[in-house]
C-alpha cells in the first residue's frame, strides 16, 4: 500500500515537471516569433557595439555602487566603456536609491524612472522616437511583474537598452555597422518580447 502511494506521488511529481517544462517552453515560443533563417544572426554580428548612446546613469554613481568600468575599442578610433557589476541586485538597489527611484517598500517607482528617461531624451533628442517606443513596449512586456524589485530591474532596463539598440537613430559609420543596421532593419521584429 505504501509503495503504491510512493509510486503515485513520484508519478505526480514527474507529470508536474513535464507540465511546467511544457508551459515554460510554450511561453518562450509565444514571446518570440519563430525566426526565419535569414534572421539567425551569428554572435559576432549581433554583439557589435554600433549604436553608441550615452549612459542612463552617471559614471560616478555607477562606480560608487560597485560597477567596474572597462574600456572597449569598438571600431577604429571609437572607444566606449562597459559597466560590469559583481552583485546585480546590490548594485541596482544602490543606483535606484541614489536616484530616489525606489518606493518606500523598496520597489521600482516606474513613474520616476520614466521621468528620468525623459530627462535623458531631452539631452539626447535624436533618441526620442526610439525611447518612446521602448518605454511603451517594455512596460507592456513587464506589466505582469510590476512593481519590480531592484533585482528584476536589470531585465527591465535591459529591455529599454535592447529596444534603443535595435532602433538606433545613428549607427557608427563603418562597413561592419552598416551590416548590423541592415540586419536590424530586416529582422528587428524577431528580437522583441511580446
Amino acid at each position: 500500500m505504501a509503495s503504491t502511494f510512493v509510486f503515485h506521488l513520484r508519478m505526480a511529481k514527474y507529470v508536474l515537471l513535464v507540465i511546467v517544462f511544457y508551459t515554460v517552453t510554450c511561453q518562450r515560443d509565444e514571446d518570440y516569433p519563430q525566426r526565419p533563417d535569414r534572421c539567425q544572426v551569428p554572435p559576432e554580428v549581433m554583439y557589435r557595439q554600433c549604436c553608441i548612446f550615452p549612459p542612463f546613469f552617471t559614471r560616478d554613481i555607477a562606480k560608487n555602487c560597485g560597477a567596474l568600468l572597462t574600456m572597449n575599442f569598438i571600431q577604429g578610433n571609437i572607444t566606449g566603456f562597459t559597466r560590469r557589476t559583481i552583485s546585480r541586485c546590490k548594485h541596482w538597489r544602490c543606483v535606484l536609491s541614489k536616484y530616489d527611484m525606489l518606493t518606500p517598500t523598496g520597489r521600482l517607482d516606474d513613474e520616476k524612472y520614466y521621468i528620468h528617461l525623459d530627462k535623458w531624451v531631452e539631452l539626447n533628442p535624436s533618441f526620442a522616437n526610439a525611447m518612446l517606443n521602448a518605454k511603451v513596449n517594455c512596460k507592456l512586456s513587464f506589466r505582469h511583474v510590476m512593481p519590480l524589485d531592484p533585482c528584476e530591474f536589470y531585465n527591465f532596463h535591459g529591455c529599454i537598452r535592447n529596444y534603443i539598440d535595435l532602433n538606433c537613430p545613428a549607427y557608427v559609420n563603418t562597413p561592419q555597422c552598416a551590416e548590423v543596421k541592415e540586419f536590424h532593419a530586416e529582422c528587428r521584429e524577431f528580437f522583441y518580447k511580446k
